[in-house]
């Protein structure tokens, strides 16, 4: 398997643009705050196997 293929963009859940962080296949985040550049929102995210989960963010 190529080294492409182990990675992926993380789009955003509100508007689907692409943020600027990737992610493998091993990478786990929770609760992260994940800022969209192209809607300007505030996502909290957690991901594991490339599965995101998002949740309520906070102000």
């Amino acid at each position: 398997m190529s080294a492409a293929a182990e990675r992926q963009w993380v789009l955003c859940p509100r508007c689907g643009g692409k943020t600027r962080l990737q992610i493998l296949r091993e990478t786990e985040l929770r609760a992260f705050p994940l800022l969209c550049p192209k809607c300007r929102r505030e996502s909290i995210i957690s991901v594991k196997n490339f599965i995101m989960e998002t949740q309520e963010a906070r102000r």
